[in-house]
């Protein structure tokens, strides 16, 4: 692949200021550039902005500016200059109780906003048990990006993550993901008519798997978890990625 894969960094509810800090001083710049993506907790947004590499939410309100206590618009965050933002991952949606409809709606403000939405998809322990992994992917992607424009369509990432991965270390077997990478596209290419989309694995990914990972020829980067919080994880998986 000629061009480069991107790098993401889901940072979740981890760090307190203090630990931000000493991350960002300890952090190697070197392998770091615009496909290389951090997404910390909303407060620390700025500690991250003026570096090398982009920034990004971890998750946006479904609404616009106005009287919605807690939440953050995508308003808000363009205006600092972030450029990416997670949606649907399987933690609000676990947790939060998100749905399809609502992480389209949230896909919406991104784009209305020139953020770039990472829309994660993914199948439970019992979906992949049970061989619904495809039809599961294919009613989220049709959910999620059915009535965008094919523009809007291209200027979004989809990731996968396999619900069962996150966190457990375990993850599929490279030809498992690469199948599901190329069913993605294809869905993508038949029912939306895009053939530009980056599809990202996320799932686990860390510096002892990252090197198997990239043997599949079919992915065009990793949504990263936990890793990410530790500088020398998260500079060994960018050494191997960019060599």
């Amino acid at each position: 692949m000629d061009k480069k894969k991107l790098i993401i960094g889901n940072m979740k509810m981890y760090m307190t200021s203090g630990d931000v800090k000493e991350y960002l001083q300890k952090l190697n710049l070197k392998n770091m550039n615009e496909q290389v993506v951090f997404c910390p907790s909303s407060i620390y947004i700025p500690y991250f902005l003026g570096y090398p590499f982009q920034v990004g939410a971890q998750n946006i309100s479904a609404t616009t500016l106005g009287a919605y206590t807690g939440e953050i618009s995508a308003e808000q965050l363009a205006s600092l200059g972030v450029a990416y933002t997670i949606v649907g991952h399987s933690e609000r949606r676990m947790y939060f109780g998100e749905i399809n409809e609502e992480v389209h709606q949230k896909m919406k403000r991104a784009l209305d906003h020139h953020m770039v939405p990472i829309v994660c998809i993914g199948e439970t322990l019992e979906e992949y048990n049970a061989g619904k992994t495809l039809s599961i992917l294919r009613t989220q992607l049709i959910d999620c990006l059915t009535g965008l424009s094919l523009e809007e369509i291209n200027k979004t990432v989809i990731a996968y993550e396999p619900i069962w991965a996150i966190g457990t270390g375990k993850i599929p077997t490279n030809l498992e993901i690469e199948k599901i990478a190329i069913e993605i596209k294809k869905i993508l290419q038949e029912v939306f008519q895009s053939t530009n989309v980056p599809v990202l694995y996320g799932g686990s990914v860390s510096s002892k798997n990252i090197e198997q990972l990239e043997q599949i020829t079919s992915i065009d980067g990793y949504l990263i978890g936990s890793a990410s919080v530790k500088t020398k994880e998260i500079e060994k998986i960018l050494e191997v990625v960019n060599h």
